[in-house]
């Protein structure tokens, strides 16, 4: 982690936590533009001032269950790999410093809590916090998926 300053967020009623150098903006949910055959995880993409923002439910990335979105839901726009990329989240809750002294290696993890998406585990006055590590969230390079498809368009062919 880079900077104390976090922005945090409420999923399933646990409370998660990123660099706020990382959020580029929180907006209310909006109705999302569906992808088809999109990648796990992915619900959708938004418009955001002409760019198209893919748009990811950490609730997929954290084996969650599903719920249903509403104007209570918020969308945080992040910085992933140099992407922009939109993060469904129930609520944020605030904006803090976590000294990096008072984080704790993710050395033994709570039961459904990817260590690729986690960096650090801290607390505020009343709570856990998860603090997400956005570099593992997505792949930057090519999907697999699409290399499949590829692969299996040249076999056919």
């Amino acid at each position: 982690m880079d900077s104390d300053l976090c922005v945090l967020f409420a999923l399933n009623g646990r409370t998660y936590g990123l660099e706020a150098v990382r959020v580029l903006e929180v907006m209310g949910f909006r109705p999302l533009t569906p992808l088809p055959d999109p990648e796990p995880g992915v619900k959708g993409v938004i418009s955001l001032r002409g760019a198209i923002v893919p748009v990811v439910d950490l609730r997929s990335a954290f084996r969650l269950p599903a719920t249903a979105y509403s104007r209570f839901h918020v969308i945080l726009v992040v910085d992933v790999a140099g992407r922009r990329v939109g993060l469904i989240a129930d609520e944020i809750i605030d904006v803090t410093r976590m000294p990096r002294q008072e984080l704790q290696a993710v050395a033994s993890l709570p039961p459904g809590l990817p260590a690729h998406l986690v960096a650090a585990l801290g607390h505020t006055a009343d709570k856990p916090v998860v603090l997400l590590c956005l570099d593992g969230l997505l792949d930057p390079g090519p999907s697999t998926r699409g290399e499949r498809r590829h692969g299996q368009d040249s076999d056919h062919r």
